[in-house]
């Protein structure tokens, strides 16, 4: 069993064109106290293995968030990490970018238990996904007879401001 820090959320990209997109949502999904793991925000620079150490992420997160851009629908890594999540039966959010045409998108990317995000800037990618987070884990709480305990630990006003 591993030591590292584990992150609720894995938010997975390609460096070239989505991580500005991944770093703005890690800052918005930490100020409402979901660590979110991006890896080069996460890994330091001199590890050993980085690409295990984000599989191992994947395996340890609750939710997995890909953000789908032209880079990552071509990225093997990224399809790797897809499928980890896929395995691993993670909650899955495909944030595509509204310039990805569908044709771009891998089959196995396109599943009807995908929770679905279309985005045109950092700030509607942001505020879509905290929106589908906050209905999954009231779903959840809803479902478990525990209600309120998601909202508790956030501040309502923020996620309100975003």
């Amino acid at each position: 069993m591993s030591t590292q820090e584990k992150y609720p959320v894995f938010i997975s990209y390609a460096m070239e064109d989505g991580q500005e997109y991944a770093e703005n949502l890690k800052v918005v999904l930490d100020g409402i106290g979901l660590p979110a793991f991006v890896a080069h925000k996460t890994i330091p620079v001199a590890y050993v293995n980085p690409r295990a150490r984000m599989l191992e992420a994947v395996d340890q997160c609750e939710y997995f968030v890909v953000i789908l851009t032209s880079g990552a629908c071509k990225s093997d890594f990224v399809q790797k990490e897809i499928a980890q999540a896929l395995n691993g039966k993670k909650t899955i959010i495909a944030c595509k970018r509204y310039d990805v045409s569908r044709s771009d998108i891998p089959c196995e990317f396109i599943q009807n238990d995908v929770q679905r995000i279309r985005f045109e800037n950092g700030s509607s990618l942001s505020r879509q996904v905290v929106h589908a987070l906050t209905e999954i884990e009231q779903s959840h709480l809803h479902e478990s007879g525990i209600n309120g305990v998601f909202l508790s630990r956030h501040d309502p006003q923020y996620a309100r401001e975003l």
